[in-house]
Formats: C-alpha cells, sequence, structure tokens
C-alpha cells in the first residue's frame, strides 16, 4: 500500500525521457513524492506542483515504488520540505544544462551544495527535501547533491520497493 512520502521513479518512453536516461545512465526519467489519494508531487517542466498519479499507475511496468528506509516522521519532515516549494518554484534548466557539461567531460565534478531556494528538477526536490532533514544523503559529500540523479535514489532505495 503506497503511503505519504513513498517515492515514485518512473521510466519515460518519449524524446526528453530518452535524453534523460541517456544521459543519467538510468532506467528512470522521472521522479517523485506519493502524496496518497491518487496525488503525487514533483518538479517538471512547468515547475514544481501537485499532480494526478493516474498517468503513471495506467503503465505499471515503468513504475516503481519506494519507501525510504526511515521513519515515517523523517519521511514526513522531508516531504514538507519540498512541498514549501509548491507553485513558488520553477523548473531547474540551468541545472539540466550543468548537467549536460557534466556528463559530456565523462564524470561528475565535486562542487558546492547549491541553495535550493528558486529552482529545481525531479530528483534534486528528492535530494533536497532529504538532505536538509539530515535523514539521507544520496551521493558521496564530495558530489553536489543537487546533481542526483532517479538512478541514484533507485539503487540506494531497492530493497524497500512498495508494490501496487
Amino acid at each position: 500500500m503506497i503511503q505519504r512520502g513513498d517515492i515514485f521513479l518512473w521510466e519515460g518512453t518519449n524524446f526528453i525521457a530518452w535524453c534523460i536516461k541517456r544521459l543519467t545512465q538510468s532506467r528512470w526519467s522521472h521522479v517523485g513524492f506519493c502524496l496518497g489519494d491518487g496525488k503525487i508531487f514533483d518538479a517538471d517542466w512547468d515547475g514544481v506542483k501537485i499532480r494526478s498519479f493516474k498517468p503513471y499507475t495506467d503503465h505499471p511496468k515503468r513504475l516503481k515504488i519506494i519507501r525510504p528506509p526511515v521513519s515515517k516522521e523523517q519521511r514526513n519532515k522531508a516531504l514538507d520540505s519540498a512541498l514549501r516549494h509548491i507553485d513558488a518554484a520553477g523548473y531547474d534548466y540551468y541545472l539540466i544544462w550543468s548537467l549536460l557539461n557534466q556528463l559530456m567531460r565523462g564524470k561528475r565534478q565535486c562542487g558546492e551544495v547549491r541553495d535550493w531556494s528558486g529552482s529545481f528538477v525531479c530528483s534534486e526536490l528528492i535530494a533536497s527535501a532529504y538532505f536538509k532533514t539530515n535523514a539521507i544523503r544520496f551521493v558521496p559529500d564530495c558530489f553536489d547533491v543537487s546533481l542526483t540523479v532517479p538512478d541514484d535514489i533507485a539503487k540506494l532505495w531497492d530493497k524497500h520497493e512498495v508494490y501496487l
């Protein structure tokens, strides 16, 4: 049973999803929080919003739900941290450009942890929420947490899959 704060991973099939999967070397092209009652919360091209979960649940073979291995209180704290950005934050096109440049150079660069105040990509929204709660770090300390990709999340919590 899906719970508030569970995380969904999505394997998209359009051209943009193909590019994301190719650049990140991941099966997954999108990630977000589950809110319950058929709603999700994520960062997509039109910003940080609450959306219907139905388009994803209609294709269960391309969907994975994972429950972070933290307490329910920590899950709720991370989700509440992310929800503060609803409708106020835009999509982080600069980060996409930065990620593309770093991947073309063949590796992720160590860097400063960004201030997530203005814009996000989908995995950055999840990583920043957990980073701020000190519950989980997705990547080694030397990496910029904003460069977390969906596969980092999937590998970390692979044993914590929730079935629809």
